[in-house]
């Protein structure tokens, strides 16, 4: 779970990797949306083994 659920990267993060997942935004903006969001969130950003898709999904329950 998100530790975070209202700051406003967190927001642009969420509408950012639900769009690039649906293909709608490019997806290195959407990870830069995402790293923005966890350090704000004060989370590391060190590379993970998991897919951007699941970093995205564990934003929120979008789809």
């Amino acid at each position: 779970m998100w530790p975070h659920r209202s700051g406003a990267h967190f927001i642009r993060a969420r509408n950012a990797c639900k769009a690039a997942v649906e293909d709608r935004l490019n997806h290195q903006h959407a990870r830069d949306e995402f790293i923005a969001a966890a350090e704000e969130a004060k989370l590391s950003t060190y590379p993970s083994r998991r897919s951007f898709t699941e970093l995205c999904d564990s934003l929120a329950d979008w789809r």
